[in-house]
């Protein structure tokens, strides 16, 4: 059972669950459930029993095992005690002890096997596509595909071995993964906005294996947009990655700054390995939060990106970049319908004079 406090206005906090399909399964936080306390049961896809008295609402993820990101806002550092009260009282309790009833023996240990980045972009990754499935139970959508996927030896801990398959089998195999790796690879780099790749099975859409396995690409365990919608730019006008050593400025129009409920923020990355990009000034994001963060007279908002200090005038609107290849990340929590629809267009990077 996962307990939340009430949380007091204005603070904003969300629990994400997501299960192992990175379908993003449970919301609980003050834009999707509200701000009172509540008592929300997790139960496994093959588990079968009786609400509880006192469950606000029962969770039920499509795989058995799952994860959470949990975001807490924090308002600057004399916040950081009021936060951290508030995060102490986020508590998991066993069913068992829930109930009164002894627990239920330990889960065995698991045999995963031992991580490749290099084979998993490859014929290895069967290896550990099956290692999971004892997990992931098949919905009923999918079973015609894994009778189909058993064929070439993909199934719930079945052992595999590419070297014992027949040559021309082990061919086509590795054949058909590079050509999907090549057309995903190609779709994601396409894409500059998230609303369509994170969510619910039954949300994603027909087209819901490509929906997902370009969500994972371009940022696994991202939001579902009715909570958060991200927004990306990793080329300029020239159709080039990015380039830090180049200024370039970001300009909000008046009146056309991120619709939000909750907030907003920029936040820069190296590239390819999306990871933050260092600095001297260790700032990650600029957003509407950021102090002494200024408007023009019109109400516009330009935002000065790149790996030079662009010199006092600028420093409070300054979002270093890298020493080279980067990209950016815009973040909209609580997004309106403009951003979800979107009818909002993040505008364009450009480059300064």
């Amino acid at each position: 059972m996962l307990s939340l406090p009430a949380v007091p206005v204005p603070r904003y906090y969300v629990n994400q669950w997501f299960d192992g399909y990175t379908h993003n399964f449970a919301y609980i936080g003050v834009w999707t459930t509200g701000r009172e306390a509540g008592n929300d049961l997790f139960v496994g896809p093959r588990c079968k029993g009786v609400v509880q008295k006192g469950i606000t609402k029962v969770l039920r993820p499509e795989t058995e095992f799952i994860g959470t990101l949990t975001r807490t806002q924090l308002d600057g550092p004399d916040d950081i005690a009021a936060m951290q009260a508030m995060q102490a009282q986020y508590q998991l309790t066993p069913l068992s002890r829930l109930i009164g009833k002894p627990a239920p023996k330990p889960a065995p240990p698991v045999a995963w096997p031992a991580w490749d980045a290099k084979k998993a972009e490859g014929i290895g990754f069967i290896n550990d596509l099956n290692a999971l499935l004892p997990f992931m139970p098949t919905v009923p959508a999918e079973k015609a595909a894994f009778v189909r996927f058993a064929k070439i030896g993909i199934g719930p801990g079945k052992p595999f071995d590419p070297d014992k398959l027949d040559p021309a089998t082990r061919t086509a195999i590795e054949q058909g993964i590079a050509e999907a790796f090549k057309e995903l690879k190609e779709k994601a780099l396409a894409q500059t906005e998230s609303t369509s790749f994170f969510g619910t099975r039954s949300e994603l859409g027909a087209d819901y294996l490509m929906s997902r396995s370009i969500g994972a690409m371009l940022g696994v365990y991202s939001n579902t947009k009715e909570e958060a919608v991200d927004v990306t730019q990793q080329s300029g006008p020239d159709g080039q990655v990015l380039d830090g050593r180049k200024p370039w400025v970001l300009r909000f129009e008046p009146g056309q700054l991120p619709p939000v409920n909750e907030f907003w923020s920029i936040t820069m990355y190296t590239f390819p390995q999306r990871l933050l990009a260092e600095n001297p000034i260790n700032r990650y994001s600029v957003g509407d939060r950021t102090p002494g963060l200024k408007r023009g007279p019109d109400g516009s908002l330009e935002m000065y990106v790149q790996s030079d200090d662009p010199g006092p005038d600028k420093a409070s609107k300054w979002l270093p970049a890298p020493k080279g290849p980067f990209f950016f990340v815009a973040r909209l929590f609580g997004p309106k319908q403009a951003a979800i629809d979107g009818t909002w267009k993040l505008p364009p990077l450009a480059e300064r004079p």
